[in-house]
Parts: C-alpha cells; structure tokens; sequence
C-alpha cells in the first residue's frame, strides 16, 4: 500500500509545504553547521591544553581519547548538516521549477534518518524492558521522531509524485504535437507568358520596300 497525501499538515498545499520544508532544513541546518564548527574548535582548544593542565599519564591519554572522540562526532554531525543544506536548497529549486529531478537526495538523507530513528527507537525499547519507567522519555521521543520523519518522507515523495505525473503530461503533450501533421495551404501557381512580337525588318529610308516572292506557280503562270 502506498502511502499519499494531498496536502501539508492538513490545510497546506504540497508545493507550499515543500517550500516550507526546503526553507527550514535550510536554517536549521546552518544553525547546526555553526554551532558544529564552535565545538569542534572548543574541543581543538581543550585537545591542545591537556598537555599543561593535567599531569597524570592515564588521565591525559583518556582526556585526548575522549575530546578526539567528540571530535570525530561533530564533524559527522557538520557534515550531515551540510549535506540536508544541499539537499535542502536543492529541494526549492525543484518545487519552484516544479521539477522531480532534483529531489532524490533529500529523500535518501529523510530515509536514513527513519533508519537511524528506528534503531534508536529499539535501543529506547530494550532500555525500557531492562530499566522501566526511567527509558519511557527515550520511547515517547523516539515514536516521535519516527513519526515526523515519515510524515515528511510520505509528503516529499507525493510532491515528487506529482511533479513526476505533471512531467510526464507534458512529455507527452510534445510528442502529440509533434506527430500531429500540419496542413498547408497549396495556393494555386499562375505562370505569365509573355507573348513575343513577330520579329519586323527594319524600313530603311531610301531603300525600296521589301518585295514578298510570289510562289513559284504563279511565276511560271504570268510567263
């Protein structure tokens, strides 16, 4: 069963919704790209003053680990980011051109994040089993999450879904245009032929006028 709606939230049209959608992953993911870059050169900073601010072997060697760790994860969250800022410009260009093309990488992040939600929403799961009542928070967020980012993957692929249909009319449209015979209007062709005058001798004056030779019969009848 495939999963479609007609509208955004229930009052907004898709390509509205869209735009809404493209837009804030735009913001959002510039705040997140910032706030990245700060952390990583506070945990930089902190890396680099391990040396004169702890003495003991053991801790230096776990504080490094640690700071390089967190390092390693906020890169990967700046890089997530820039990558839904792509996609996200990306996206409002599609549904300003009201094109498909253009929209399959913001579905591929949408569909790892549901993938990564679904885990995190097991793990919250399995705490709740083994903890109890202190990982319900875990499950409820987790539910939450899941459900929003089906939500807008089911209406980032309907949009694609009728840009697609709208794209596929129109290619049609062309072909029939194309094909269709064009009906020309044969005017009928007039030839003008200029009549040629009979070629006259030129009268010389003084000279006496052409004499026409009688046939040959009447010649040997007046002899």
């Amino acid at each position: 069963m495939r999963f479609k709606v007609n509208n955004f939230l229930g009052c907004i049209s898709l390509e509205s919704g869209g735009l809404i959608i493209g837009w804030s992953t735009i913001v959002l993911s510039i705040i997140i790209s910032l706030i990245s870059i700060a952390l990583i050169a506070i945990s930089i900073v902190a890396f680099n003053g391990l040396n004169s601010g702890v003495s003991d072997a053991e801790g230096l060697a776990l504080g490094r680990v640690l700071l390089t760790i967190l390092i390693i994860i906020i890169s990967i969250y700046l890089l997530i980011s820039m990558a839904y800022f792509v996609a996200g410009i990306l996206l409002v260009r599609s549904v300003k051109k009201r094109s498909p093309d253009k929209m399959m990488l913001f579905m591929a992040l949408l569909a790892i994040a549901i993938f990564f939600s679904v885990l995190q929403l097991i793990t919250s799961f399995i705490g709740l089993v083994n903890i109890g009542a202190y990982a319900i928070g875990g499950v409820i967020v987790g539910i939450l999450i899941v459900a929003f980012d089906l939500y807008i993957f089911v209406c980032i692929k309907s949009l694609h879904d009728l840009f697609k249909k709208e794209k596929l009319n129109r290619m049609q449209g062309g072909q029939v245009q194309v094909q269709q015979p064009y009906n020309f209007q044969q005017q009928p062709t007039v030839v003008y032929f200029q009549q040629q005058q009979p070629y006259q001798q030129p009268y010389q004056q003084g000279s006496s006028a052409p004499q026409t030779e009688l046939p040959q019969q009447q010649q040997i009848h007046e002899k």
